[in-house]
């Protein structure tokens, strides 16, 4: 549903379930996590990553204790978009919503059925039980978000 031009980057790549969706695309998929899990590089903390405007791309899952510090990072990262799958609810809150007013995002797509993550190839033991979106921010974008549904 979204368009991905040049570069991408999958900073939290895990056992690669994002990055082989996108290769299946036709993407060709920079994939890296802080830990070995079978997949991409590792040994890479993408919080201290350092260099601005070093993919087109950034795509992931982010570890949601350090989501915002993670969409912070790529928006530094990345030269035109960042998609982040995160809970519905990570709209709430007075932080958040600073947050939001600083750094304006393009779309939500919100999963019209809710999703069964899982952990290490296991399944999570809330699964299923909370609204997951994909959260598009497009720095050539100008205007307010928008919501669809995937």
């Amino acid at each position: 549903m979204e368009k991905f031009n040049g570069t991408k980057l999958e900073l939290a790549c895990g056992q690669g379930h994002i990055s082989k969706v996108l290769e299946s695309k036709g993407y060709n998929v920079t994939s890296r996590d802080l830990f070995e899990y079978g997949y991409g590089e590792q040994g890479n903390d993408f919080l201290f990553f350092q260099q601005a405007n070093s993919f087109d791309n950034v795509i992931t899952n982010p570890p949601y204790t350090i989501a915002k510090e993670f969409i912070e990072t790529a928006l530094y990262v990345s030269r035109n978009k960042v998609a982040m799958l995160l809970k519905l609810s990570f709209l709430e809150g007075v932080t958040r919503q600073r947050f939001f007013k600083e750094t304006p995002f393009k779309k939500i797509y919100v999963f019209s059925r809710r999703i069964s993550l899982t952990r290490l190839g296991e399944p999570m033991v809330n699964k299923g039980m909370i609204t997951f979106a994909w959260f598009i921010w497009d720095k050539q974008y100008d205007g307010e978000p928008t919501i669809d549904w995937v």
